[in-house]
């Protein structure tokens, strides 16, 4: 059994919502002021809909006023997330892949 540390830094505040994927490959968090993000358990961050900045604040976020909560779909390809400023439910959909690395036969799932 592994143990895990992600130190979160966003302008967000708190954490509203925590997610594993059903397979474990990766955590969603959903922040209560604004945005989520998924990372893989051992830290790097996968996606983040946090994407305004000082330099551009022309860019329009989903998920801006924060997020209520979030759920994987089946098999965690889809995640789902709500926000408390509307009724709409936002779906995010990823795509997996299984690698095979040298002659050992050793294969590696991609999120």
């Amino acid at each position: 059994m592994y143990s895990y540390t992600i130190v979160l830094m966003v302008a967000g505040g708190a954490v509203q919502c925590i997610e594993w994927a059903t397979d474990c490959a990766s955590v969603a968090i959903g922040w209560k002021r604004r945005g989520m993000a998924v990372y893989k358990p051992h830290g790097p961050l996968l996606m983040t809909t946090c994407m305004k900045s000082f330099e551009r604040p022309e860019i329009v976020e989903p998920l801006d006023s924060g997020v209520t909560s979030l759920v994987w779909g089946n098999q965690s390809y889809q995640l789902l997330a709500s926000s408390p400023r509307s009724a709409e439910i936002l779906e995010f959909d990823f795509v997996k892949a299984v690698r095979t690395f040298g002659s050992s036969q050793v294969k590696c799932l991609l999120l």
